[in-house]
């Protein structure tokens, strides 16, 4: 898993990339992160490259 941190105007885009197929943008809700790969299962990462976004803002509330 390669996770990469891209810094824009308004903050910073964190995500995370498994696979080398066809790109697929993942949006997921609850308490995860793009560091989990329980989502990834079903999913061939030689067809699918699967891109996770993450807030790390929320990483944050959770834990206080």
């Amino acid at each position: 898993m390669e996770i990469k941190i891209v810094l824009m105007n308004k903050g910073q885009v964190v995500y995370s990339i498994v696979g080398k197929g066809k790109p697929v943008l993942f949006l997921h809700g609850g308490h995860s992160s793009c560091k989990e790969s329980l989502f990834h299962k079903g999913f061939d990462p030689t067809k699918f490259q699967l891109i996770t976004l993450y807030d790390p803002d929320m990483e944050i509330l959770l834990l206080a």
